[in-house]
């Protein structure tokens, strides 16, 4: 697992971290992560350059909803990935993801 701080790095993590890295972050393997983000659990990536990025403030909200989840994500969260779904869908020209009302 790679590791945060490094003799020649920062000691304090960075604002936006790899796949690797953010598992470190989680203090989980890079799979767990991974399946976490398929799930769901956690954020899916920000494509910059053809780089995936995880922002840790989203990283820090998505751990706190799955806390106070008892491990499994709030419905918040899970109506919030629906709306990220949906909001890419329709730049790409397609809205055929459904997001129920939050009653």
């Amino acid at each position: 697992m790679k590791r945060l701080a490094t003799e020649t790095g920062p000691t304090y993590p960075p604002r936006t971290m790899r796949a690797d890295t953010a598992a470190a972050y989680l203090d989980m393997s890079r799979a767990s992560f991974l399946r976490l983000v398929d799930d769901g659990a956690m954020p899916p990536p920000t494509k910059v350059r053809g780089m995936a990025l995880w922002d840790r403030i989203e990283l820090d909200r998505a751990f706190e909803d799955l806390k106070d989840g008892g491990g499994e994500p709030t419905t918040n969260t899970v109506l919030k990935r629906l709306r990220e779904l949906q909001h890419e869908r329709r730049r790409e020209g397609s809205d055929k993801v459904p997001v129920p009302q939050n009653d």
